[in-house]
C-alpha cells in the first residue's frame, strides 16, 4: 500500500507550537482518505532537522517504509523551510 503525507507547522492563540502529520491513503476508487498520524508539541527551532526527525519518529513509530511513501507536501510556509 502508498501514502501520501501532508505536514504542517502551527502556533496556537496561547503562543504554543505544534506540529502533525496527515497520512493520506487511496481507495481502489481514487479517492483519498485522510490520516492523522501525528501531533505533537514543538519545543525549539523549527529547523529542517527538527521536521525531519519528527516525519521520521512518526514512519518509524507506525511502521511505515519509504518505499510506500508517494510525497510528502507542506504549505511552505517560513516556519517548514
Amino acid at each position: 500500500d502508498f501514502i501520501a503525507l501532508t505536514c504542517d507547522l502551527w502556533r496556537s492563540s496561547k503562543r504554543v507550537h505544534y506540529i502533525s502529520l496527515t497520512g493520506h491513503v487511496f481507495t481502489d476508487k481514487y479517492e483519498t482518505i485522510p490520516i492523522v498520524l501525528g501531533c505533537r508539541r514543538v519545543i525549539g527551532r523549527h529547523s529542517s532537522t527538527t521536521i525531519e526527525r519528527y516525519i521520521e519518529f512518526e514512519l518509524k513509530r507506525l511502521n511505515i517504509k519509504q518505499e510506500q511513501l508517494v510525497s510528502i507536501t507542506t504549505d511552505n510556509g517560513s516556519d517548514i523551510k
